[in-house]
């Protein structure tokens, strides 16, 4: 788990360091008033989660929180401090992306504790069923869509293993028939519902998000029909491929040609 660190003060950056010295798990990226470094880094490296003290000489930590989420919506925030804060007005402005505060001196256990709820989050388990029909599931709670088309890009996104979805492939797909400013409007709907359903059901970093391009992340995911094609589930294909989607149709023949079925 890749995380960025910004501190104004060297000491408590090698203080997190050390508590974090046997983490096998936590890659820690440490910054020190290198912000415009920071921001780079997050621009071109992927990333769960960002520790920044929220006063620093140079700027304030809630306006460079806002700064990193234009620059990954679904990134975790974690305000580093020594002083007691307007909790009220940092989540008016961080909102959802607002994890936890973590107090100077660092507590070892408390740290630890932040770490291991985001591993948590990271690692909780999504599952796509694709024979007959789509359907998602975080854990073995099913994801219930509000929006069908939302449902449908996922099952998009799920058919290209991990592959890009750009903005017009998704259009071609399921708004075809709208006209360009619609379908636009449409895609970017469903988009933006697609990543708030999966957020409520802490699944929301299984979506790599780039401009108008999206794909999934699929270490964090298993599928049966990834195991079909990769021969650990040959009896899972009965016939029916991501029921009822147009756009599985071809991919439903080239199963059935592959397994011998009419």
């Amino acid at each position: 788990m890749n995380i960025i660190v910004i501190d104004d003060e060297p000491a408590p950056l090698l203080t997190f360091a050390s508590h974090i010295l046997d983490n096998a798990a936590v890659t820690a990226n440490m910054f020190s008033l290198k912000v415009d470094e920071a921001l780079e880094f997050a621009r071109t490296h992927e990333h769960k989660a960002v520790f920044l003290d929220i006063k620093m000489p140079s700027i304030n930590g809630v306006e460079l929180a806002e700064k990193f989420i234009e620059i990954n919506p679904d990134v975790r925030i974690i305000f580093i401090t020594g002083y007691a804060q307007n909790i009220r007005e940092i989540k008016r402005r961080v909102g959802k992306n607002l994890f936890a505060f973590c107090y100077k001196p660092y507590d070892a256990a408390t740290l630890n504790s932040i770490l291991t709820r985001l591993a948590d989050e990271e690692n909780r388990s999504v599952s796509f069923r694709t024979f007959p029909r789509f359907d998602c599931f975080s854990g073995s709670v099913p994801v219930d869509f509000g929006r069908a088309k939302a449902k449908e890009l996922l099952a998009l996104l799920v058919d290209r293993r991990g592959g890009f979805v750009t903005m017009e492939e998704a259009i071609t797909a399921l708004w075809q028939e709208k006209t360009a400013n619609l379908s636009k409007q449409l895609y970017r709907d469903a988009v933006c519902r697609l990543r708030l359903t999966l957020n409520e059901y802490g699944a929301g970093h299984i979506l790599n998000v780039k401009r108008a391009r999206l794909a999934l992340k699929t270490r964090y995911c298993s599928c049966d029909m990834w195991d079909f094609i990769d021969g650990k589930a040959p009896d899972a294909f009965r016939g029916e491929y991501m029921r009822p989607y147009e756009w599985a149709i071809k991919t439903e023949a080239h199963f059935a040609e592959k397994v011998g079925k009419p």
